[in-house]
């Protein structure tokens, strides 16, 4: 596909942009004070959703490294009821899957925890916006992002990237959203190609 025809079909997929707040901060304990910052969001392209769909997969990863989790002890419990023949089969099941060291997949609700996060949402804004504001970096947008506003912040982006029809009705057509209200698509539960 040509350039001049993705664009116009991004173009359509995601409509209009609308304006969205992201407060300001007073200055406090030596970090200096933030302007609020006006941007204009749309609805994510397939290339943004691609881009999310892969930070939100990596940032996994990095968690997963920096917090190992240590594969349980197999609780004697559990084995007690068996007999010795079938405790040996369990553990040599276990033992050879744990020896096949494939990694665990992301799972739909840790990709909605990451994506819901301060750093999930301000990425998820810095993508829609970036297109409209040319100069806009990540960490203009990650400053004003804390656990205390992300759900507002979150909401009001739903509102403002939300494609509408021509009578300026909410799109059926357009991102699906989940039900705590923020437009969660790229949920990465498989590889992604290339990876």
């Amino acid at each position: 596909m040509d350039t001049n025809k993705k664009s116009a079909r991004n173009s359509r997929v995601t409509g209009a942009p609308g304006p969205l707040e992201l407060p300001g901060r007073e200055a406090a304990d030596g970090v200096p004070p933030l302007d609020p910052l006006t941007l204009l969001v749309t609805a994510h392209s397939p290339q943004d959703l691609l881009a999310l769909r892969k930070w939100i997969r990596s940032f996994w990863k990095a968690q997963q490294k920096a917090n190992p989790v240590q594969a349980e002890p197999v609780q004697a419990k559990l084995l007690a009821g068996l007999a010795p023949e079938e405790r040996l089969v369990v553990l040599r099941a276990m033992g050879a899957e744990m020896a096949k060291g494939k990694p665990r997949e992301i799972t739909e609700a840790e990709a909605h925890d990451i994506a819901t996060s301060p750093a999930g949402a301000a990425q998820m804004i810095y993508l829609s916006a970036r297109r409209q504001h040319p100069g806009l970096q990540l960490l203009d947008v990650q400053r004003r992002i804390t656990d205390d506003n992300v759900n507002a912040i979150l909401e009001e982006y739903n509102e403002a990237a939300a494609p509408e029809d021509e009578e300026g009705n909410p799109d059926p057509k357009g991102p699906p959203s989940n039900t705590s209200g923020s437009s969660v698509s790229p949920t990465p539960t498989a590889t992604e190609p290339g990876e």
